[in-house]
């Protein structure tokens, strides 16, 4: 897909790894992220995204390149792509049109000259459903970012691949490698059993608890945090399902 010239579009619920997948493109490209959701108001998103002359309104002392420039000739990845009001749409769609040589155009604030922008590959990303963006979006900003759709499934709908998922996880995070991830029976029969609704960032979670509670085990003078209420020595299932049921939460 990255390789076709075509916008691309990551849709899948929060946590799912859509920013992530988009990163890893960077490897062979210039790379330049936008989320669309930091943006305070239009012009903010404007003068970021476009670019601005210098004096194109108070506190605009020098020029400054916007980040569709500076994405040029790589990749300009639009996470959250549905928190854009609909004037920055109109706006983004007529810069996103390309001409003959596959060249965006684009004018920053307060300035009366297009620039040229060469080669520029576009990938959005959102957590909000086909029908959800149709509604949300324009209609002419819904075609040209819908060309080549990549839809992430939910870890709960995978459940086949939670081990391995949990593996990736444990090593991600610098506990330790595939290897001697935990994996005891009674620990995955109960990881397996849960819907996820955080996707990976749940198991980014339960995999902090699980470190946790290995570090308490090997210091001797905190080992009453590994009790009960009875006083009886808690299990790493038991210290983990505790602390992960106590503080997440269970629906999306």
């Amino acid at each position: 897909y990255r390789k076709s010239g075509f916008s691309i579009l990551l849709l899948g619920e929060r946590g799912i790894g859509k920013s992530r997948l988009a990163v890893e493109q960077k490897k062979e490209d210039n790379f330049i992220a936008v989320n669309c959701a930091s943006f305070a108001d239009d012009t903010m998103a404007e003068s970021e995204l476009f670019g601005y002359k210098k004096g194109a309104f108070t506190g605009a002392t020098s020029d400054k390149v916007g980040l569709i420039k500076e994405a040029e000739n790589g990749i300009l990845f639009f996470d959250e792509i549905h928190s854009l009001s609909r004037r920055v749409q109109s706006k983004l769609m007529t810069a996103l049109q390309t001409d003959q040589d596959n060249r965006l155009h684009i004018r920053r604030l307060g300035d009366n000259e297009e620039i040229k922008v060469n080669q520029v590959k576009l990938i959005f990303a959102s957590n909000r459903t086909i029908q959800e963006l149709r509604d949300c979006l324009l209609p002419d900003f819904f075609d040209r970012i819908v060309q080549q759709v990549i839809e992430l499934p939910p870890l709960r709908q995978c459940k086949e691949e939670r081990e391995n998922d949990w593996k990736q996880i444990w090593k991600q995070m610098k506990f330790g490698t595939e290897d001697n991830c935990p994996t005891d029976a009674k620990f995955m029969r109960w990881l397996k059993s849960l819907e996820l609704w955080g996707n990976y960032r749940d198991l980014q979670k339960i995999a902090i608890h699980y470190h946790n509670y290995l570090i308490i085990k090997k210091s001797p003078e905190n080992q009453d945090i590994l009790t009960d209420d009875n006083n009886q020595p808690l299990s790493a299932l038991e210290y983990v399902k505790e602390h992960f049921e106590k503080y997440n939460n269970p629906i999306s």
